[in-house]
């Protein structure tokens, strides 16, 4: 089949194909989003572990990060899918409450929890009720975009959590590498884009004998 921007658009009625073309934008744009409120309160050294509570598309990026950060985090990094939190979670845990739309049940659950044990507490949404209590409680929060599936949105999810972890202090400066990976990304992207002519192969010819 020949791939033409017609035939992909037939396919690919939620433009999923241009939402991965355009992933290294994202990812760069979602590491420079900026933090509401203060993180002067967040001291890496009163932490024994981080918590990254979310469902779906709205974890992954928390999952990426954690497997990034492997060999470089010295506490360990948790993600929560599930409406309560673990036993272990209490006011020396980080908790970053994720939900993409705001309004994630789980996602609500967590923070409420969070709150009642005493975390420090970080948000990561577009809005929703889980903005409202970010906001009502004084928790730091970015605001991500709206208009996006969430698992169309992994470079919303992963960018903010991997500059959290830098400006609290956890990881070394991020910026090069960000800026590097979206470099080569974006050079793949158009060495793979569809107005870009494939090369026609020969049909492999097995020995009869």
């Amino acid at each position: 089949m020949d791939w033409t921007p017609k035939v992909v658009a037939k396919l690919d009625p939620t433009n999923m194909y241009q939402r991965v073309v355009e992933f290294p934008q994202q990812l760069q744009a979602g590491f420079n989003l900026p933090v509401n409120g203060d993180l002067g309160g967040f001291n890496p050294s009163q932490f024994r572990n981080i918590l990254v509570a979310g469902m779906g598309g709205s974890a992954i990026g928390g999952d990426f990060v954690r497997s990034y950060l492997a060999d470089k985090l010295t506490i360990p990094m948790f993600i929560n899918r599930n409406y309560g939190l673990p036993l272990f979670v209490d006011s020396n845990t980080l908790v970053i409450a994720s939900s993409y739309s705001g309004n994630t049940e789980e996602s609500l659950s967590a923070f409420e929890e969070a709150m009642s044990r005493g975390c420090k507490i970080i948000v990561v949404t577009t809005g929703g009720r889980l903005l409202a209590m970010a906001q009502a409680n004084n928790c730091p929060y970015i605001v991500l975009p709206g208009g996006f599936e969430p698992r169309a949105a992994l470079g919303y999810s992963f960018g903010p959590i991997l500059k959290l972890m830098q400006l609290i202090g956890f990881i070394a400066n991020q910026d090069q590498v960000i800026a590097d990976t979206v470099a080569a990304l974006t050079a793949s992207a158009k060495k793979l884009a569809l107005n870009v002519p494939t090369r026609a192969t020969k049909p492999r010819r097995w020995p009869t004998s």
